[in-house]
This record gives structure tokens, C-alpha cells and sequence, in this order.
């Protein structure tokens, strides 16, 4: 009898390849979800709102055939194993200058919101993003015992296609086919013909 393949639950962090990473996993994953219902706005702090476990147990409960998810919401500290029993946490970094950069870019040119750069430095709630992300905090110290404690796989946007291959030789491993073949999304040419992702 085979077993059920493992739950794969993908923290999208913002402008770290999410885009990409969400076609890679609807095209591999039967029944994978994207979870990204929160507000965005000058003044909403988005990492204080996340996919709650009991919301991922109703939202499963319409949605029977759902195997995997991701998403700006989801956490890996927010008990999900209650859930999904075996679930492998998966997450993309970015060298983070250009991440915060990135997101600069978006929120004034694709969401129109008025920021100067100071001003988006200065809001504060996109300092250490990657960080809160992970760990609920700011802190670099939790986001690493974050990801040693619960993350399965943390792949490097300088290095995606060598990061694919890894994760696709890890899933190998464990009896999971996936391809690792993609095409860009939500990219952004700026200055000097440089990519933000």
C-alpha cells in the first residue's frame, strides 16, 4: 500500500520568488492551496495576520481533496501539524537589501502607495522581514531556531535553479516525484536591466 505523500506547506515570503514558487507547486501538487487573504495598505502591518490552525481546519473541511498549501499567511509556528500530520515546512530566502528594495518597488508601483523610501524605512514594519516571517519576531536568533526546529527545506532566490534541484533531490528522497522546470513570474526589470523579483 503507498504511502500518503507528505503535506508540503510553503511560507511565501514577499518578493522572494513567491509568484514562481506557487506555479511550481500547482503545477507537481494535486490539491495544493494558496493562502493569501490579508489587507494591503500603508498602514495595515501584514506579518500580525496569519492562516490560523482552526481556519485551516474548516477551510480543509470544505476542501477535502486539499494535500498541500502556501502563502503570504502561512506560518510554521501556528500549529498546523494539527492539521496535517506530516507536513514539511518550505521556504525561499533573499539576499535581504534587494528584498526590502523589491518591496519598496511594488508597494509604490504596483499597490500605488504613496511612500517616500525614507518613509518606508522609517514605517519599521518592514525591517527584519524575513525574520518575522519565519518567526513571528524580529529576531534573526528565532527565525534560525525556527527554521532548524520545523523547516524541511529553505531554498536561496541567488541560487534558485541549484535550490529546485535540492529540493527536488530532498523530495526524492522521501517518494515524492516533482519537477523542478518553471517559467518567471511577477518580475520586474528596473534600472540597469536588473530583475526584482
Amino acid at each position: 500500500m503507498n504511502k500518503t505523500p507528505p503535506c508540503i506547506a510553503y511560507v511565501h515570503i514577499e518578493k522572494a520568488a513567491g509568484s514562481t514558487l506557487h506555479d511550481i507547486f500547482l503545477k507537481n501538487i494535486f490539491g495544493y492551496h494558496i493562502f493569501s487573504p490579508y489587507q494591503f495598505g500603508k498602514l495595515v502591518d501584514n506579518q500580525s495576520v496569519c492562516l490560523t490552525s482552526d481556519e485551516l481546519k474548516k477551510i480543509r473541511s470544505f476542501y477535502p481533496f486539499m494535500k498541500s498549501f502556501g502563502g503570504h499567511s502561512v506560518r510554521s509556528y501556528c500549529g498546523y501539524e494539527d492539521v496535517f500530520e506530516d507536513i514539511l515546512y518550505v521556504t525561499f530566502l533573499r539576499e535581504p537589501i534587494k528584498r526590502f528594495y523589491s518591496h519598496y518597488l511594488y508597494q509604490t508601483e504596483v499597490m500605488s502607495v504613496a511612500w517616500s523610501l525614507d518613509d518606508f524605512i522609517a514605517s519599521g514594519q518592514f525591517n527584519n522581514f524575513m525574520c518575522n516571517k519565519i518567526a513571528g519576531q524580529k529576531s534573526f536568533d528565532s527565525a534560525l531556531k525556527e527554521i532548524n526546529k520545523r523547516f524541511f527545506f529553505v531554498g536561496i532566490i541567488e541560487e534558485f535553479d541549484k535550490s529546485l534541484l535540492e529540493l527536488r533531490a530532498r523530495l526524492f528522497e522521501i517518494g515524492f516525484s516533482f519537477s523542478s522546470d518553471y517559467e518567471n513570474k511577477n518580475t520586474r526589470t528596473g534600472r540597469g536591466g536588473v530583475n526584482y523579483l
